[in-house]
């Protein structure tokens, strides 16, 4: 049940990350 509150942030993160591509970079 943990892939499924994993699941909508990878979602929310995707729209993100090409929005902001330095936040990803400092996320990791």
């Amino acid at each position: 049940m943990t892939s499924a509150p994993k699941l909508a942030s990878s979602d929310m993160t995707l729209p993100e990350l090409p929005r902001f591509p330095f936040r990803g970079d400092k996320l990791p």
